[in-house]
């Protein structure tokens, strides 16, 4: 497997949730934010990675990925806005709890924490937004070829 593969994969779980969607829900793609078709998005991108020492001389890596998962929420009024932004983050959260292993493709995965809500504009006359990041971390193994 690889980090590509991983976030394929979380990318597959969010758009089976109720709220979202494959039109929803992309890679590192923030275009269809200014169209502002959906009144809600999740957006994936890579976060920090790190390997565990103690794995790398036994012909293994054991490899901790971060996938930061953005969802964003179209700005109506300062109040509704945070608190519907609040409930979807949690519905995301609940949903992502019941895949730790991300339907069999890591070792386990979990969710370590998140980001400050922000208000963000991505151009100036364009739409308004609010965002908050949530933080997916997961494990795979990766065996080592060292003939290769």
């Amino acid at each position: 497997m690889s980090y590509a593969t991983g976030e394929a994969q979380i990318m597959a779980i969010i758009a089976d949730m109720p709220d979202f969607s494959a039109s929803n829900v992309s890679r590192a793609d923030w275009k269809p934010l200014n169209s502002g078709n959906a009144p809600h998005y999740a957006i994936l991108k890579p976060g920090s990675w790190s390997n565990e020492p103690s794995s790398l001389s036994a012909g293994a890596a054991i490899t901790t990925w971060r996938t930061v998962v953005e969802v964003w929420r179209r700005w109506v009024d300062d109040a509704p806005t945070a608190v519907g932004l609040q409930e979807l983050v949690g519905r995301l959260i609940d949903y992502l709890d019941r895949h730790p292993s991300l339907d069999g493709m890591a070792l386990q995965g979990w969710i370590t924490g998140g980001s400050d809500m922000q208000q963000r504009w991505l151009r100036e006359g364009g739409p308004m937004w609010a965002v908050w990041e949530v933080y997916i971390d997961w494990q795979e193994e990766r065996f080592i070829d060292y003939d290769g």
